[in-house]
């Protein structure tokens, strides 16, 4: 029936063409699309084989990747996808993939698993408090490798004690490095965790509640490297016995370390000969008790960060023995210590105790100091003195939080032109920032000055995450990813 002089039949009819002439077109175009996706892949090959990247060795390839690697935990993965070659180069590439996360997804793991092949593997777990039970499936595949361990970090997040027992009850063969903590005050470590880690060589252990380690009588003769965060001890016998057991240490790390008594018995005096580096922070009331039954006659560098007018009784030791034996650290060249951030601290105090260390430390050549501001410049003047470590070559200044003061930097200027054996300075301003750092000219001139006598390195370093930059790089367009 016409409606408007339109026959309905009729439009049926055209629309009917014109559907079949849509589903014709729609195949031609399904087919063409079929056919384009190979001439792009040949397009894009040839495209990325013309590039500068592709025309380096693949060996420089992967040595750009593993450098990434370094900074981005996924970057291999990242890698892999840009293209194929890029791929190959990244699967075919077996130590990316060495460093496994427990806490991710399973297929992941398994994936790090089967690529890592044969290489050592670095395994590390942390998460949400409580939430360890999640990844049971993971740890117990990782388990299965654990013949291929080389270092375990346990991070803060996970009962400590269930994961240390599925740990304990199997043996490590190659593991070298074991980082455990923060452990609550109730953490068990069971004995056998390092007899099954015969190659174990650096151990690292901290808390957030001063643990203790009364009940660990002995940590394997082949540790080198020992880092006690936080950690307590009942008295220094029980610190004494511990150390006893590790004669080959050449780095000691103890910080924050709580020994809440002096000795209890009478002991002889052992000798870490090997000890090349020591550092030492916090309210550490008995040093003077332990330095004096720790012989450490390879010591070189010495790091303190305990406030100079807390530090009198070791001092005063340091130079009676100085006096009657002999030098008990011959071989120290580097000492760091700290200024201290109070305002209100006895100075004369500080500068007594300067003093004695550096009766105690004559060979040094490179002194680092913690914490200087406009409140105690006089404990820097007292480096003008050339009797003052005479060999110094090298003064660094850290965590330099008064750049801006321009009594600070005279103060360089005065200590740097007297002091004629200087021949370096380091400046290391520290700053919590996450973006692009200023740059204070304000005080040019008289980094100016220094420059016409020594060397000046001027440093940046976050105080979040310890990253450092060279100041004449430019601004520091810097992201903290803490």
């Amino acid at each position: 029936m016409p409606f408007q002089g339109i026959d309905l039949f009729t439009l049926k009819a055209q629309q009917k063409d014109l559907k079949a002439a849509e589903s014709a077109l729609l195949l031609q175009l399904a087919d063409i699309q079929t056919r384009l996706k190979p001439v792009d892949r040949q397009i894009a090959r040839i495209a990325n084989g013309t590039t500068l990247l592709y025309s380096l060795p693949d060996e420089i390839i992967v040595a750009i990747i593993h450098i990434g690697h370094r900074t981005c935990h996924d970057f291999p993965t990242l890698v892999s996808h840009i293209s194929h070659h890029m791929r190959e180069l990244a699967i075919g590439s077996p130590t990316l993939w060495t460093r496994i996360n427990i806490d991710s997804c399973l297929d992941q793991v398994k994936t790090y698993l089967s690529r890592s092949r044969q290489c050592l593997l670095t395994i590390s777990m942390g998460g949400v408090k409580g939430t360890s039970y999640a990844y049971v499936e993971q740890l117990h595949h990782v388990l299965l490798h654990i013949d291929r361990w080389r270092s375990f970090t346990v991070w803060h997040g996970f009962e400590n004690d269930e994961v240390l027992a599925l740990f304990s009850a199997v043996s490590a063969p190659r593991l070298e490095s074991l980082d455990l903590g923060p452990m609550e005050i109730d953490t068990e470590i069971a004995p056998q965790l390092f007899v099954s880690a015969p190659m174990l060589s650096k151990v690292r252990l901290s808390s957030n509640v001063g643990f203790s380690l009364d009940s660990i009588m002995f940590l394997p003769a082949t540790i080198t490297s020992l880092e006690l965060l936080c950690c307590s001890f009942s008295n220094c016998d029980h610190f004494y016995r511990f150390i006893l057991t590790m004669p080959n240490l050449t780095n000691l790390k103890l910080l924050l370390l709580k020994i809440y008594s002096p000795f209890t018995s009478t002991h002889t005096t052992i000798s870490l000969a090997s000890l090349v580096n020591l550092q030492i922070s916090g309210d550490f009331e008995y040093l003077q008790n332990i330095c004096e039954l720790i012989a450490m006659p390879s010591l070189h560098h010495l790091k303190v960060f305990i406030p100079l007018a807390e530090l009198h009784s070791f001092a005063t030791w340091l130079n009676v023995i100085t006096n009657v034996c002999g030098n008990p650290y011959p071989a120290i060249r580097c000492l760091e210590f700290d200024f201290g951030r109070n305002v209100d601290y006895d100075q004369d105090m500080a500068v007594e105790v300067m003093k004695k260390l550096i009766h105690g430390f004559p060979d040094v050549t490179h002194v680092l100091i913690q914490f200087v501001n406009k409140c105690n410049i006089a404990l820097l003047m007292y480096l003008r003195d050339d009797t003052a470590w005479p060999h110094l070559d090298t003064l660094t200044i850290k965590d330099f939080y008064d750049a801006g003061e321009a009594a600070i930097l005279s103060t360089l200027c005065f200590v740097i032109a007297a002091r004629s054996t200087i021949r370096r300075l380091c400046l290391i301003v520290v700053g919590f920032f996450g973006g692009v750092e200023e740059d204070n000219s304000s005080d040019r001139t008289e980094i100016a000055r220094l420059r016409e006598h020594v060397h000046v390195e001027e440093l940046s370093r976050c105080g979040d995450c310890d990253a450092v930059w060279d100041r004449m790089d430019g601004p520091w367009e810097h992201e903290c990813e803490l």
